[in-house]
């Protein structure tokens, strides 16, 4: 096991360190931002306001928004935003559903809170948002078990067969995070100054049984209830119960389980959701991580022909038939040895799944939330990111490897997982609300 200490960030002038390559960064997002993306990206031109946020955002936590755009550009964009937004209140994800009516150019909730993100970023007053609006159509989208969907079909048939306007679209815990951190902007942020007349808020104790339902027999959190943990939908949950000031449910929890907290298959638990997600994080061995893993050190290796090879072969001894034969003792285990090079670890989505950049984030996010950062092996999973996840023409992409080329979300999130673990060069992220700082901290201090 590695004698460095787990929550120590090495210093980018140490030897054989890697170091993040700002200016790369800096180039692929300028690249993003102000150029057209590549053809991929065109199945994503309903969801341009994502696109907008990872990229204003990600030129914010590299400190250059202001020093490498200008404030006629940044205004555009704040128009542009705004230019997205529906009379009766929410926003579209594209400028490219205006115009065709009702049924189809309607509100979609994670656009909401990519705009109000994107436009906190860039330092926009708020003057032209429809609070009100905004509001009911928040409180439209909360379905009956107290989780979200994406949007409101008008005068139609929902997927359960109701008649009138149906709430649509997915509803797992991403929706429930949108609809909480769009609603702490109602709000006007964790001290709630702001109060919309005439708007009911949602139903907060609903949306916290269906958070807390969604806890798993190994105390993850899942998508919905009844269905697998995964580190994505455990940050949503968590900065969910965070950004509506409700984290106490977990610590309450722990205090109802009889005995040793955690040892309830099911129950939901503090101690139980942290554990989840340090275990997320795994080692990186080339052999068994790279593309070409299933053809490495394999008894049963088949030559051109098909056939097994037979330059490999395995023994497997039969037991002995005699009740009465000795038992052998099991050898002694070797003495564990720290590793030959220092360790370079990411995090997983699942148990048995290789590590991710997107999940650094997920995972260090939802940590620093629950105070357990310090539970991180910082160096390794710094390695991880900047030595086999950064590319060399700037970005991160999704799995170490050059062949894996840099998306947007990859490369924002890796980002954000440093700024999270405070790493040099980044501004600090609030893990809650996915942005610098001290972007909430003005919007924060921003009149009401």
């Amino acid at each position: 096991m590695s004698t460095e200490a787990a929550s120590a960030v090495p210093s980018p002038t140490a030897p054989d360190e890697p170091i993040l390559n700002a200016a790369k960064h800096l180039k692929y997002w300028l690249r993003c931002l102000k150029s057209p993306l590549p053809t991929p990206y065109t199945t994503t031109d309903l969801s341009r306001l994502s696109l907008a946020f990872f990229s204003v955002s990600a030129l914010d936590l590299l400190g250059a928004l202001h020093t490498h755009t200008t404030e006629s550009e940044r205004a555009e964009w704040i128009s542009w935003i705004y230019s997205c937004q529906l009379p009766g209140g929410g926003f579209r994800g594209s400028p490219a559903t205006a115009g065709t009516g009702e049924v189809w150019d309607v509100a979609n909730l994670p656009a909401c809170y990519f705009a109000l993100a994107a436009l906190a970023v860039l330092g926009d007053g708020f003057g032209g948002m429809n609070w009100v609006g905004l509001a009911k159509v928040l409180k439209s989208l909360q379905r009956e078990d107290g989780g979200f969907g994406e949007w409101v079909l008008k005068g139609g048939m929902g997927i359960r067969g109701e008649e009138g306007d149906a709430v649509m679209g997915g509803e797992d815990m991403r929706f429930m995070y949108c609809a909480c951190a769009v609603r702490w902007f109602l709000k006007g942020g964790e001290k709630g100054r702001r109060v919309i007349e005439g708007v009911e808020d949602i139903d907060v104790g609903k949306a916290v049984r269906f958070i807390m339902n969604s806890t798993t027999y190994d105390h993850g959190f899942s998508a919905y209830p009844f269905v697998e943990a995964h580190a994505g939908h455990a940050y949503c949950a968590v900065a969910a119960l965070s950004l509506l000031g409700r984290l106490d449910v977990l610590e309450e929890a722990d205090k109802n389980v009889p005995g040793i907290p955690n040892t309830v298959p099911g129950q939901p638990s503090l101690r139980g959701i942290i554990k989840w997600l340090v275990d997320r994080q795994v080692g990186y061995v080339p052999e068994l991580d790279s593309p070409d893993r299933s053809r490495t050190s394999s008894p049963f290796e088949e030559t051109e022909t098909g056939e097994p090879s037979s330059t490999k072969s395995i023994t497997i001894s039969a037991p002995s038939s005699s009740p009465t034969a000795p038992i052998s003792p099991r050898p002694p285990l070797p003495p564990l040895q720290p590793p030959k090079e220092p360790l370079t670890a990411g995090f997983s989505g699942r148990p048995n799944k290789p590590a991710d950049t997107c999940y650094s984030f997920w995972v260090c996010g939802a940590l620093s939330i629950l105070s357990s950062s310090h539970l991180i092996h910082v160096p390794a999973n710094r390695r991880f990111l900047l030595q086999l996840t950064q590319h060399l023409i700037g970005g991160f992409g999704k799995l170490p490897g050059v062949e894996w080329r840099p998306d947007v979300l990859h490369s924002y999130l890796g980002l954000a997982a440093l700024g999270v673990l405070r790493e040099p060069g980044i501004k600090e992220v609030d893990a809650a609300l996915c942005v610098a700082r001290d972007v909430k901290w003005r919007w924060e201090g921003t009149e009401v």
